[in-house]
């Protein structure tokens, strides 16, 4: 996951140090047998650089690389994300964290939080860059956080992201001639709990829509379910499946939803690092 504990996932943002970075490992496989001509595995990176700009504002880079284990074999460089968030308010029941600004230094917080900020995308991908005609794309996002630790259930916690995001393209079609997705509107909800200090659960679900230049109404969903080990404060490794798909089939008007899939879905095993 993209968080190693579910307080973590309320906050929004690692209060300890001005800067932190997480790298987060993972190998992932579809559920086709290895070997099979469907198959699908590869190692990917995720890297998550914060930092701490001020009290209520901070910037973070998400880097990723992609190393595709069968097929073409190719590694893949994803467009590479810059955001600027602003803390804007929180709300609801206080409680303190003992270990909110750092190990033994307590913060009163409450349950509920919005952060705000805008982000820009920068071309750093071979198929978007060469085959879509990819420039920059921008984007404004809003999360709300919240934790339950106030309301009588320590550990849960999670929040709810929406954005919208516009890409910027040379050309309205690609090579092959697909019309391309200027404008996408992305929701996403991660939900957390801390089963012991160690052993925690995460459930993500996310539904993207999209409007081609030619007016074609796109959407997509993806859900995920993990669990994770905390090996130590900078350590935690983790199992989950995922599955992606397009929310509608080919159609366009049937409803495509399935929480597995032998064709969408992956397994995956994940080690991550904080420094």
């Amino acid at each position: 996951m993209v968080v190693a504990s579910s307080s973590a996932l309320a906050d929004g943002e690692k209060p300890k140090p001005r800067f932190s970075a997480t790298l987060f490992n993972r190998a992932s496989s579809n559920a086709y047998p290895l070997g099979d001509s469907r198959n699908s595995s590869e190692l990917s990176s995720f890297g998550f650089l914060n930092y701490k700009l001020a009290d209520r504002w901070s910037v973070v880079a998400l880097l990723e690389i992609t190393k595709q284990l069968n097929g073409d074999g190719r590694t893949r460089i994803a467009n590479p994300d810059v955001r600027l968030y602003r803390r804007a308010g929180e709300f609801g029941k206080s409680y303190s964290d003992p270990d909110g600004d750092g190990p033994g230094k307590a913060k009163e917080r409450k349950a509920f939080g919005i952060l705000l900020g805008p982000s820009v995308q920068l071309p750093a991908n071979y198929d978007s860059i060469v085959n879509e005609n990819f420039m920059f794309g921008l984007s404004a996002s809003a999360r709300l956080t919240f934790d339950t630790t106030p309301y009588g259930l320590k550990g849960f916690g999670g929040f709810y992201d929406l954005a919208i995001a516009k890409q910027f393209h040379r050309y309205d079609t690609s090579v092959d001639g697909r019309s391309l997705v200027p404008v996408k509107i992305k929701q996403s909800a991660i939900f957390g709990y801390d089963l012991t200090k160690r052993w925690s659960l995460f459930f993500t679900a996310g539904v993207s829509t999209g409007w081609t230049y030619n007016g074609h109404v796109t959407s997509s969903y993806g859900t995920s379910q993990e669990v994770d080990f905390q090996i130590s404060e900078a350590l935690q490794v983790g199992l989950g499946h995922q599955i992606a798909d397009n929310l509608l089939s080919l159609n366009g008007q049937d409803f495509n939803f399935a929480l597995y899939s032998t064709r969408a879905s992956s397994i995956y095993i994940s080690l991550n690092v904080t420094l």
